[in-house]
């Protein structure tokens, strides 16, 4: 497999891991937004949703949030650490959070839009009217 960082000068290294912790801090960022989603949708296919995979929702929400976080704590070490001319094994660092970072951010789509169907769906029902309760004529 070719170093995409092969041949690249430190300054432009050092600019790539710099975008690359800044954007999985944005991903990170849109991943609190689709959990405040998550958190605050109360309709009846978001409680059944919940119900049935909760606990492999929030999963995958701490797998993506600490992954992201991973990547961009991941990035700043790399900033500390590439100081040689060629990347050498910063460059393997590098690339695995890079395919991390894309792994994750492919994940958190299919979540948000899975979670945004959901609550579109609930938000569409119409609404019912409470259930009849029957009183017992003896109890006048």
């Amino acid at each position: 497999m070719p170093d995409i960082f092969d041949g690249l000068p430190a300054d432009r290294r050092k600019d790539i891991y710099t975008t690359a912790a800044s954007i999985s801090a944005l991903v990170g960022g849109f991943g609190t937004a689709a959990i405040a989603q998550y958190a605050s949708s109360h309709g009846r296919d978001m409680r059944e949703l919940r119900r049935r995979f909760g606990g492999s929702l929030r999963k995958n929400w701490s797998s993506i949030l600490s992954g992201m976080l991973l990547i961009s704590a991941g990035c700043l070490l790399l900033l500390t650490i590439d100081r040689t001319e060629s990347a050498g094994f910063a460059s393997w660092l590098a690339e695995a959070m890079l395919v991390l970072g894309g792994a994750r951010s492919v994940r958190l789509v299919w979540l948000f839009n899975m979670l945004i169907k959901v609550s579109d769906r609930d938000a569409l029902e119409p609404e019912r009217s409470p259930a009849l309760t029957f009183r017992n004529r003896a109890d006048d």
